[in-house]
Parts: C-alpha cells; structure tokens; sequence
C-alpha cells in the first residue's frame, strides 16, 4: 500500500478545485464543499492515472453510482456523486489531452507508488486489457474511449518496460 510519502513532489499543476467564483458552476454551498473535499482528497495523488482508478474504485460496480463512504456522512449524495463525476471526467480529460511520452511517464509514476514491485503493478494492468474501459467515465464518447484504452495499453508496455 502506498503511503503520501512515496510520492515524489512534482511541479505545480493547476488546482482541480473548482472556483466559488466560476459561472460555469452554478452550485450550492454543500455542493461547492463536495467539490472541495473532493478535489483536495484527490490532489495528492500525483498521477492522472492513479486518480482515475482511485474515482473508479468509489463507484458502485452494479449502479454505477458513488460510494462516498465517510464523506456521505458530511455531504449529500446527490452533490457528492456530482463532485466526483466531475474530477473523474476532468481527470480523464487531463489524461487523454497529454502526449504519449507523458502518459507513459503519468503511468510510471502511478506504478512506482507500489514501491519495488513497480513493475508487477504495470505488467498487472496490462494483463487486465478490458478493465481499462472502467475507468472512464460514461458520457465519454467512444472514440475517446478507444483512444484512451489503446493509449493506456501503449503507456503500460512502455512502463513495464522501463521500470525497475
């Protein structure tokens, strides 16, 4: 299990919190704290890859539906599962925007969270090509989707080859 020490800082990236002063968010203040919690939950998480797969683990396998856990304790479902669809998508989108050098390096840095068995943890997911699918997020189109499941499965070959 990784621990927040294991990841190495990296350079200042733009905030995926939303801004209480964004007119494109039309939200309530329990929703704006969702967002917030949420954003700040995943912002440790130094790789896009691993953010996805974190956001895909919340969801319920059967609904599809997000299983805040403590956080259902603090905020409402309905504004939760919103903030979490939300930095899945942003996510997603952050990922597939990159070049192919980034996304194996993205992929890398996921896979070395796992300490010395880094390379296990590539060759893992490779083995599992038709999960990749699950951990994008449903209105995505599917010609994005393709791109992103070959993407991934070229940045994981180009991970596993390279890692120790």
């Amino acid at each position: 299990m990784a621990r927040l020490a294991d990841f190495a800082p990296l350079p200042a990236r733009p905030a995926l919190v939303p801004s209480a002063n964004d007119p494109n968010l039309a939200k309530t203040n329990a929703q704006l704290s969702a967002y917030e919690f949420v954003g700040r939950a995943v912002d440790f998480i130094h790789s896009d890859f691993g953010r996805l797969v974190l956001l895909h683990s919340l969801q319920d396998k059967t609904s599809g539906a997000y299983q805040g856990a403590f956080a259902a304790l603090a905020f409402d479902s309905e504004g939760l599962d919103q903030a979490l669809l939300h930095f899945q998508s942003q996510t997603f989108r952050s990922w597939l925007s990159r070049d192919r050098a980034e996304k194996a390096e993205d992929v890398c840095r996921y896979c070395r969270a796992a300490g010395r068995r880094a390379r296990e943890m590539a060759a893992g997911w490779i083995v599992h090509v038709a999960d990749y699918a699950l951990l994008v997020p449903p209105s995505i189109p599917e010609p994005d989707r393709d791109a992103f499941c070959s993407d991934l499965e070229l940045a994981l070959a180009t991970a596993y080859a390279t890692l120790p």
